[in-house]
C-alpha cells in the first residue's frame, strides 16, 4: 500500500493528524516522488484547517502558507500551483489579523500602547501586502495622531 492510499484512508477515518504525519514523512523521505504536489496541497489544507481563525495561534496557518509556497516554487507547472498565491495571501492575512486583533485588545482593553504597537507592527511584518497590515498601519497612524494631540493639549 502506498503512502497516498494511507493518507486517503486516514482522512476517510477522520484521522487528520495521522494523515499529516504520513504526508510529512512522504515529503522528507521521498523528495523526488511524483506524489509531492498532491502531498503538499493536502498537507497545506490540513494545516490550514488546524488554524481556527484570527483569534487563535497562527503557527499552523503560517506552516500551511509555507507548504503552498513550496508547491508553487518547486512545481510551478502543476495545476495545483495556480491556487497557491491566493491561498498564501489568505493564510498570511489571517496570521497578520491575529496580531492586529491583539493590538486592538492591548489598546482598547489593557491601555498598553507599547504592546499594541508591537503587535500592530508584527501584523505589518507578517504580511505587508495584506488587508490586515493596511488596517494595522491605519491603527498606528490614528494612535500616533491621538498621542500627538495629547502632547499638544494644555
Amino acid at each position: 500500500m502506498c503512502s497516498s492510499d494511507l493518507v486517503r484512508i486516514a482522512l476517510e477515518m477522520d484521522m487528520e493528524v495521522r494523515a499529516a504525519e504520513i504526508l510529512e514523512r512522504l515529503l522528507s523521505d521521498y523528495p523526488s516522488s511524483k506524489h509531492l504536489p498532491e502531498a503538499l496541497e493536502t498537507l497545506a489544507r490540513l494545516r490550514a484547517k488546524e488554524s481556527l481563525g484570527a483569534d487563535w495561534d497562527q503557527a499552523a496557518a503560517l506552516e500551511a502558507a509555507d507548504h503552498w509556497r513550496t508547491l508553487a516554487d518547486q512545481f510551478p507547472r502543476d495545476p495545483r500551483a495556480a491556487k497557491a498565491a491566493a491561498e498564501i495571501a489568505l493564510l498570511r492575512d489571517r496570521a497578520a489579523r491575529a496580531r492586529l486583533n491583539l493590538a486592538n485588545f492591548y489598546w482598547g482593553r489593557r491601555n498598553n500602547p507599547e504592546a499594541a504597537k508591537l503587535m500592530a507592527n508584527a501584523a505589518r511584518t507578517i504580511a505587508p501586502e495584506s488587508p490586515a497590515a493596511k488596517e494595522a498601519e491605519e491603527l498606528l497612524a490614528l494612535r500616533s495622531e491621538e498621542h500627538t494631540s495629547e502632547l499638544q493639549s494644555p
